[in-house]
């Protein structure tokens, strides 16, 4: 009896982590979580990052941690995050952007604490972004923490895209959900901003998110961004490790 017990438990268990571990097969191209925020208080928030400083040089629109990051870690046969996903202060996103159409300002920063180094540098050439989870201390006791705190599961990287009118993201792919998931809070936008997203089987889906909605994107299909509005398009993206949000 007690062996059918422990078994069924094991069981429940199992199944729970398979549902927050979902792959890109699992999940919808888009969904739409039942959360909403005041994006004036996060925007009010969002200028206390204007302070960051990497020795003495504004670090504004930082993206990654630039000196004090993965790369530092790993050694020097692995590139630092800021120049495996995006190239100088002002990035040209790697899967295809309109060069200076598009900055992110990172919310989260690098945390060694979450490194195990020598695993780090044994896979060196693939930098990890589930590290860059530890807040800027600027933010801290902030409505923009709480607005983190409300997603159940354990967050890492998150951070605040910018683009610019005219701007374009090239379809690609980033990685698969059970890597982790991705949320985009739309900040500021207009009605020519928009996503598309394909899975596998060619089924394609257009979608608009409005201010102050909380957008799940499945990342692990292709999918592409645009702006072809006459202002910019901010959203704050929200990077899990597991998939509780996707059910609640």
């Amino acid at each position: 009896m007690c062996v059918r017990t422990r078994s069924a438990k094991l069981l429940a268990i199992q199944s729970e982590y398979q549902i927050m571990r979902q792959r890109r097969e699992e999940l919808p191209l888009f969904k739409k979580l039942p959360y909403t925020f005041d994006t004036e208080k996060i925007l009010q928030d969002f200028e206390l990052l204007e302070d960051t400083t990497v020795d003495g040089k504004s670090v504004f629109f930082d993206d990654l941690t630039i000196k004090g990051g993965y790369g530092d870690v790993v050694g020097s046969k692995a590139p630092t995050l800021e120049r495996a996903f995006s190239i100088g202060q002002y990035t040209e996103y790697i899967a295809g952007m309109t060069k200076g159409h598009y900055k992110q300002v990172g919310v989260t920063e690098f945390n060694k604490d979450s490194v195990d180094i020598d695993y780090a540098k044994k896979i060196g050439s693939r930098p990890d972004e589930r590290h860059y989870n530890k807040l800027k201390p600027q933010l801290s006791g902030t409505y923009l923490e709480s607005v983190l705190n409300t997603f159940i599961a354990e967050k890492s990287r998150c951070r605040i895209a910018i683009m610019h009118p005219g701007g374009s993201i090239k379809p690609h792919i980033d990685y698969n959900t059970d890597y982790a998931v991705r949320y985009h809070i739309p900040l500021k936008t207009n009605s020519e901003c928009g996503f598309k997203n394909t899975d596998k089987q060619g089924n394609s889906k257009e979608c608009f998110m409005d201010i102050g909605e909380c957008w799940f994107l499945n990342q692990g299909f292709k999918h592409s961004a645009w702006n072809n509005g006459d202002t910019e398009r901010w959203h704050l993206i929200v990077s899990c490790l597991t998939q509780e949000d996707l059910h609640v």
